[in-house]
């Protein structure tokens, strides 16, 4: 396959002396029926654990079809990589027909043990032997091609595919925000979050499991999450016994695996009498209550120390996040003032005129921005009854500070006609 035809979502791609020995290993699996075939088999083996690593063909058309298998891979911490012919791939699977997709499973007992144990090393390791994909264009150039808003005439990539290593290089490449910056923009942006508390002595035989509950909370100057908690509440007994916990936060308005999202680890404590009124504060700057809606029986909690944040931001962002950096950048002002009524705003004005642009390769049939930074607005789009997402940058040195501004930006793509499409 030549590195025209070579799709950038495709990453990482085993150079010739890799595939050989991707390949041959394969074809040994088979034999030994450690093998299972096609996106639903791999996809199965990798949900139950049995999964060693996956193999992708990069030449499958559409890819999009595949792109689910990076992502979960990433989440199951199990090597992945493609290799430049399904026909060759199947080959190797041992039919004549061209395989997508395949997954050499374990076996304790197995002959191929070493062999396996070899090859997940290189895959993990030696990221010499792994081809870079080609450059994406940047906004505002014209890629080559069908000459639509998505430049090939290949299906649009719709999905987040994560690329294991490339953290720092996926940030750049695309425009995105980096990871802090990111992480304090969701957090701004969000609000609901789920909270995993440690079972307490008084929960009996459920002591020591963890407890999932869904609360609202509203960010600090500092980024530091504050909570109203009632009494009665699982969760805030649980806290009150064991501060530890975990608060994972999502981009509001989508909840499939490839969503943005981060993990704060730290320890949460009651803030005393004196901080009350200033908690509340914080919370009527979030959530807009009104008089009404006062502290009633809840009581005030704090994050007061983050001991590390895990996010994953999609298009290849995946990073431990310095907490230092965290506390000390500020979070965009388009993300802070009013975020939700100016994403209905936006919505109102722009669904339908992004739905026809993005339509003009691929059929859409519903398109929502669900986040927006500086940079750029992330774009939920429904195509039949799949969900997936869309980044869309905005010009190159354009910072977009308010309302009138992303407007302005948003116009500007459409009447361009120039999607920045990223690697999902």
């Amino acid at each position: 396959m030549t590195g025209e035809a070579v799709n950038p979502k495709a990453y990482p791609l085993a150079d010739s002396q890799l595939t050989i020995t991707i390949l041959d290993l394969v074809q040994q699996a088979a034999n030994y029926k450690q093998l299972k075939k096609g996106a639903n088999e791999a996809t199965k083996t990798l949900n139950r654990g049995h999964s060693e690593f996956i193999v992708m063909a990069a030449d499958t058309e559409p890819l999009e079809i595949l792109l689910h298998l990076p992502l979960l891979a990433e989440d199951k911490n199990v090597p992945y990589v493609f290799v430049p012919s399904k026909q060759a791939l199947g080959r190797a699977c041992g039919v004549t027909r061209p395989v997508i997709s395949c997954s050499v499973t374990s076996n304790e007992g197995s002959q191929l043990k070493t062999q396996i144990q070899q090859l997940k090393d290189n895959l993990i390791t030696d990221k010499d032997t792994l081809e870079t994909p080609p450059p994406t264009p940047q906004t505002g150039t014209t890629t080559g091609g069908g000459g639509g808003v998505f430049g090939g005439s290949s299906r649009a990539g719709l999905f987040r595919t994560p690329i294991s290593g490339g953290v720092q290089s996926a940030t750049s490449a695309h425009g995105l925000p980096k990871p802090a910056l990111a992480v304090r923009n969701l957090l701004e942006q969000a609000r609901f979050a789920h909270l995993c508390t440690v079972m307490s002595r008084m929960h009996h035989r459920r002591e020591g499991y963890p407890f999932g509950s869904l609360v609202d909370f509203a960010p600090d100057p500092m980024g530091h999450p504050v909570f109203s908690f009632s009494p009665l509440a699982i969760h805030t007994r649980n806290l009150l016994a064991d501060p530890r916990c975990t608060l994972v936060v999502q981009i509001p308005g989508w909840s499939g695996l490839s969503n943005a999202r981060v993990t704060l680890f730290g320890d949460v404590y009651p803030l005393t009498e004196d901080q009350q009124e200033w908690a509340h504060k914080q919370y009527i700057a979030k959530h807009h209550q009104g008089p009404s809606q006062q502290w009633g029986n809840s009581y005030y909690f704090r994050m007061q120390n983050i001991s590390d944040i895990y996010f994953i931001g999609g298009f290849g962002t995946v990073a431990w996040v310095d907490v230092k950096e965290y506390e000390t950048i500020q979070p965009d002002k388009i993300a802070v003032d009013g975020g939700e009524q100016n994403l209905k705003e936006l919505n109102a004005i722009f669904s339908k005129p992004l739905k026809k642009l993005l339509s003009t390769e691929i059929e859409v049939d519903d398109a929502a921005l669900i986040s927006i930074d500086s940079k750029g607005t992330d774009v939920r789009v429904r195509q039949g009854a799949q969900f997936n997402i869309q980044r869309i940058s905005f010009d190159e040195g354009h910072s977009v500070e308010t309302l009138e501004e992303a407007k302005d930006a948003l116009w500007k793509v459409i009447e361009k006609g120039k999607v920045h499409n990223l690697q999902k």
